[in-house]
């Protein structure tokens, strides 16, 4: 273990001072020494690089594309802005989508959608079940009619994922990165959810960072009353 190596390296450093360099026991010692060292830092970065893999997968989906593009067909997750835009057909909604609601973040709680009737549209909410993205298309079962309610902007409106596009994204201690530009949503133990946020970073930190667009995982970031809180601190460069 980990804890072993770190102790065997502290032992063999004791013994240096009492041996004579010239002792074959020492030079074995320290070919020994310096060994365990290496291997002991190479765990070190294991773990540290680990814990970072699912981050980079979505960076490398999505974060290299130009803004242009949208993720490939073949993608199991999608835009919000293209859902949005009317790019991203909802299978199984019976109307046409307007935004999703999100009470419990980073999960989607109800997708809202506006049906047509006699006299005119109507807005109505619908949970989205245990939906599934294919070929970049959002796939949802059939609800019930009771599940379905009537949408209203006093009491639903300030839930919609609209309301947290271009939101300020702070980190815990103060330094503002910049601002929400979009959301990946995917299927997440067979819920519909927000998988990652993206930020568009400020001049100032891309500057510093040499990036002007991040990918943050909705998992690390939690929203707040006036903002968004990037659950980390930003490292002064």
């Amino acid at each position: 273990t980990l804890l072993s190596l770190e102790q065997r390296v502290t032992e063999l450093e004791d013994l240096r001072p009492a041996v004579r360099v010239q002792d074959k026991a020492i030079l074995k010692l320290r070919a020994e020494l310096d060994k365990l060292r290496r291997e002991f830092e190479r765990r070190l970065e294991i773990d540290r690089l680990s814990s970072r893999i699912e981050d980079l997968k979505l960076k490398l989906e999505l974060h290299t594309l130009p803004s242009f593009l949208q993720p490939a067909k073949m993608s199991t997750h999608v835009l919000y802005s293209s859902c949005r835009r009317g790019e991203v057909p909802v299978v199984g909604l019976e109307g046409r989508f307007i935004d999703f609601l999100v009470l419990n973040y980073p999960s989607i709680d109800y997708v809202l959608y506006s049906k047509k009737r006699f006299f005119g549209e109507k807005l109505l909410l619908r949970p989205p079940g245990t939906p599934t993205i294919s070929k970049g298309m959002i796939i949802m079962e059939p609800t019930s009619p009771e599940s379905i309610l009537d949408y209203s902007e006093y009491q639903h409106g300030k839930y919609l994922l609209e309301k947290l596009v271009d939101k300020p994204v702070i980190t815990l201690n103060g330094v503002r990165l910049g601002r929400i530009m979009d959301f990946v949503i995917g299927v997440q133990s067979r819920s519909l959810s927000i998988l990652a946020v993206k930020v568009d970073l400020d001049a100032e930190i891309s500057n510093k960072v040499g990036e002007k667009v991040i990918l943050l995982p909705s998992n690390r970031i939690s929203p707040e009353e006036t903002h968004m809180l990037a659950l980390a601190n930003f490292i002064k460069i």
